[in-house]
C-alpha cells in the first residue's frame, strides 16, 4: 500500500517541482534524462497504480464474500445516494441553476442504481441469486 501512495504520489511531485515543466533541462543531456524520466512514470507507473489500485479492491472490499448481492445493493444504497443527500444538505451546487443542478446530483445516483439493478438481475436470471437468498427465505 506504500508503493501505490508513493507512486500516486510522483505525479504531482513531478509538476510541482517543475521537473515536467523542463526546469531541470539545463543541457542536452538533462533534457533527454528528463524525457526517459517521464516516459519511465507513464510506462511504469501508471499501469503499476492500475494494478495496485485493481488489487486493492480485489482484497480490500471484498463484500462479496458476505453475499454476491451485497456489492450492488450497497453501491445503491449507501454510497452514492448517501453522497447526494450531504451534497442537498451541505448547498455543495448553491450557484449552479436548477436544472443543472438537477442532472449533477441525480445523474451518478440514478445512473449507479440502474448498473446495481441491472446487476440483481443477470445474478438471478443467470446464476439463480438473489436478495432473498441472502436472507435465507
Amino acid at each position: 500500500m506504500v508503493a501505490l501512495i508513493a507512486a500516486v504520489f510522483m505525479f504531482p511531485l513531478m509538476v510541482l517541482t517543475g521537473f515536467v515543466d523542463g526546469r531541470f533541462a539545463t543541457n542536452p543531456a538533462m533534457t533527454v534524462i528528463t524525457w526517459v524520466v517521464v516516459v519511465l512514470v507513464l510506462v511504469w507507473v501508471l499501469p503499476f497504480i492500475a494494478w495496485g489500485v485493481g488489487l486493492a479492491l480485489l482484497h480490500v472490499f471484498r463484500t462479496a464474500d458476505i453475499h454476491q448481492t451485497m456489492p450492488p445493493l450497497l453501491a445503491m444504497g449507501r454510497l452514492v445516494w448517501e453522497m447526494t443527500l450531504i451534497d442537498l444538505f451541505t448547498g455543495t451546487y448553491a450557484g449552479v441553476p436548477v436544472p443543472v443542478r438537477a442532472v449533477v446530483m441525480l445523474g451518478a445516483p440514478l445512473s449507479v442504481t440502474a448498473v446495481g439493478l441491472w446487476e440483481l438481475r443477470r445474478l438471478r436470471a443467470h446464476y439463480g441469486i438473489w436478495v432473498r437468498g441472502m436472507l435465507v427465505r
